[in-house]
Formats: C-alpha cells, structure tokens, sequence
C-alpha cells in the first residue's frame, strides 16, 4: 500500500491495540514541525490529559516497505502507550522553578527553519540558531525533550534574556561537555569492543598529529554540537589551539581544528559540504558552512568572514605604514 493509504489503515486500526487507559483518546494524523525535520505524526490524546503522544508513521512506513509486518507495528505502538508514565513530570513544566532545573540548549541551522524559529526564542549565532529545551527523559538511546515556545515563556513570566541565563548555566550541569581528540576517541571504541590495540596502532592514535583533530560533544554524544556555547568553552580550546577552525560534524558533535594560518577556507568547507552529503542524515545535518574562532578578539564568526575581516586588517595596516613612509619621505625633501 502507498503512504497514504497506510496512515488511513493505521489511524483506523490503532484504537484495537490500544491499552485500556487509552480507550476513549483521540487519535489524529497530522504534520509534525521540529526543529530539524518535519513528518507525518500519529497524535494520540486521553480525553483527560492535555498531553499529545506523537509517534513518527514515516519511520513506521518505512519499516513496513522492508517487511515488517503491520500488526507488529500497531503492537509496537501500544507497547510505547503502556510504559508511557511520564505526564505527571510533563505537568510540572508549567512550573518554572521546576522546567529550569531541566532547561538545556541545542543548535540549528536557521535557512529552512523560519517557519519553526519565528513561534520561539532564539539567539542567532552567525546563520545558527541556539534555542532552549526541556529534558523530559533521558535514555542510553536517546533524549526526550520539549522546545520553549514564545507562548511557554510568557507563561513562565520571564523574557528571553533570563531563559537564555538559565539555559546556558544549566546546560553543563545535566549535558556535561566532552571533549576529546579523534585518536583517542577510535582508541576507546577499539578497546570497548575488547580488542587487543596493537602497540604501533596505539600509539599512532596517541600520538600528536591524531591529537589534531578534536571532538566537541556531550557526555551522551546526542545534541552535543551546543556545547560549543557553553560558558567560556570557546575560550578554554583556545588557551589549547590558539586560533581554531569549528567544522560542523552533525547536530551531535563539531570538530576542532588549529588554524595554522595556512588552511584554505574553501577546501574545508568543501570536504563539510560532501561529509553532508554522503555521511549525514538529512535531519541530523547541521549546516555546511565552516567556522572560525579569533583567540585574540575572543570571537566566534563565519570563517569566510574572519578571513574578509583578517584581509581587511592587513589592508589597512599596509595603508597606514604606506601613509607613514610617504609623510616622512616629504619631510625629508622639504
């Protein structure tokens, strides 16, 4: 059956697996807007609870155009409802002494994401969008969470300057930063899935040049790209690298890379763009430009952009020194 067709059947059947607290909820399909995807949801809803379970029926198609049978994935639905015990937390997020406990950041790109961004408070960072969340739940597979909306905040009572505050601040505290080189990073894989690391292997993994490249994440490896913004992470790699380039490996993770002053801006926004392209999932996809931190002017910018601003200093600097020369070669003929 086309996609269609399959919501129909599923929203029709659905209501038969439901467990019995389930009953009388309403069942709805519509269009899901997150911040990094979109997608057709199956919204379930008791008559009496103001909270919506939306379950993913493109990632369900999916299965069932790969031969999963479709009663399995009405079974795997009612399953979800029955260990869904979490409304009483949910509640609680009106409450903003409770919801800041819980608030953390992610980051996303803002082109094809206006439609999103312009119903929540956000605060740009180049062609970034930093926005704020709740943590509702976090699994070994997984983080779920709820996007504060302009409509949220104003139920809060609090504006934008206080929930980016207390997001940032918060941030660490429930997703500590984790930051580590690519070497050892594959060095721990290795050894966690029990193999005996040969000793010239190890070594090269430890070694300087494999130290070069470094991951920026959290500690759960899921929506760690933010942590970039954490409080004075940005300045702390810098007392490391000096002057670093920032490559947008995924939502989850960016990379770090000493600026030796000879890096070509194109060539590295050319290997993110086909990095993108062939090993990213669309959704998880986070942008393709390449970013740059100055150590000296403690700024975060484009990298294109640091290098227009770089040249331009050059520029004038070679004005000023031209300027010099030629006032003292006319006071030496007068």
């Amino acid at each position: 059956m086309d996609f269609n067709t399959f919501k129909q059947v599923v929203k029709e059947m659905v209501v038969d697996y439901f467990p019995e607290k389930y009953r009388n909820a309403n069942v709805e399909v519509s269009t899901v807007h997150k911040l990094n995807e979109s997608y057709e949801g199956l919204c379930i809803q008791k008559q009496d609870s103001n909270i919506q379970i939306r379950l993913n029926l493109n990632q369900m198609y999916e299965k069932y155009r790969n031969g999963e049978h479709l009663q399995d994935l009405l079974e795997d639905i009612r399953d979800v409802l029955e260990n869904e015990d979490r409304e009483f937390d949910l509640n609680r997020l009106a409450d903003y002494d409770y919801a800041k406990e819980h608030l953390f950041v992610k980051i996303s790109k803002i082109e094809g994401r206006e439609d999103v961004l312009k119903d929540v408070p956000y605060e740009k960072k180049e062609d970034l969008a930093l926005t704020y969340h709740i943590l509702v739940e976090q699994e070994a597979g997984g983080i779920s969470s709820a996007m504060i909306t302009n409509s949220i905040m104003k139920v809060y009572g609090i504006d934008q300057e206080q929930l980016h505050k207390d997001a940032i601040e918060n941030s660490p505290k429930i997703l500590p930063a984790k930051v580590m080189s690519v070497g050892s990073m594959l060095l721990n894989s290795l050894e966690k899935d029990g193999e005996d690391v040969d000793v010239n292997i190890r070594s090269a993994l430890e070694g300087e040049s494999s130290s070069m490249l470094t991951i920026v994440t959290n500690e759960v490896g899921i929506e760690g790209a933010a942590t970039l913004f954490y409080p004075e992470l940005m300045e702390k790699l810098s007392d490391q690298f000096g002057d670093y380039f920032i490559l947008p490996s995924s939502i989850h993770e960016t990379l770090i890379l000493p600026d030796d002053g000879f890096m070509s801006v194109t060539m590295l926004k050319n290997m993110v763009t086909e990095i993108n392209e062939t090993q990213v999932m669309e959704n998880e996809r986070l942008t393709n430009e390449v970013y740059h931190y100055d150590s000296k002017e403690h700024v975060f910018e484009r990298a294109d952009k640091f290098k227009a601003r770089k040249m331009e200093k050059s520029n004038m600097r070679a004005f000023e020194e031209n300027t010099q020369k030629s006032k003292k070669t006319h006071e030496i003929s007068l």
